[in-house]
């Protein structure tokens, strides 16, 4: 299957379309971590190093506490919420899901201009043919349509091949250096994940929450 023969499908995330949503595993299994570096003192930018582990494990955001798709209609108001299934013929195999306008969902900053992607899953036998990229593109489209100026995004360092993925649709690029002009921040999100602020002009890059312009 490639993704020429997919279909996506758009909903509101009720918690039927969630329990869906949840049922595509998002486990991966952390063989390396991208370590920053420092390029000439940090006058250069950084530089992001894969490093092997010496004990693989698996990782699996579901698991985490309160991290569940299930889990995010207790916690916020997801009606203007969307979700996105990557349907191939009946069968569903990916799903991507838009936060949009949400008080108190720390990942948005209390803005109304800027769209968050919430979560992104392919089946682990489907990955890397298309899907997660065609997800991304409707979710975008979506955002956009929606007078939204910008897609936020997150991953964490361990998650490298989220990393490789976000690098190939331009948000990130792990194989130069990042010279940054905006300020680094901690963030509040409890995957532990460090946010970077840029200014407009400069969104191009971030080790592990970018933001994406839709124009």
């Amino acid at each position: 299957m490639t993704s020429q023969f997919l279909r996506i499908v758009e909903e509101a995330a009720t918690e039927e379309a969630l329990r869906a949503h949840q049922q595509v595993p998002i486990a991966f299994r952390v063989e390396s971590i991208l370590r920053l570096e420092l390029v000439d003192t940090g006058l250069g930018g950084v530089v992001m190093v894969d490093e092997p582990l010496a004990q693989p494990y698996v990782k699996d955001y579901d698991q985490d506490p309160n991290e569940a798709p299930t889990d995010w209609p207790k916690q916020w108001d997801v009606s203007g919420w969307r979700v996105f299934s990557a349907m191939d013929s009946s069968q569903l195999v990916g799903g991507a899901v838009i936060a949009l306008d949400t008080p108190g969902y720390y990942f948005l900053e209390g803005r109304k201009d800027m769209a968050a992607l919430a979560d992104i899953r392919v089946k682990p036998e489907l990955r890397h043919r298309g899907v997660g990229s065609a997800l991304f593109r409707a979710a975008a489209t979506w955002a956009n349509a929606q007078g939204c100026r910008l897609l936020k995004i997150e991953t964490q360092n361990v998650n490298v091949p989220a990393c490789n993925f976000y690098s190939r649709i331009g948000s990130l690029r792990i194989d130069k250096p990042l010279r940054l002009s905006g300020t680094v921040r901690s963030c509040s999100s409890r995957r532990g994940a460090a946010d970077l602020v840029l200014p407009p002009q400069a969104l191009t890059a971030s080790p592990c929450g970018p933001s994406i312009s839709l124009f």
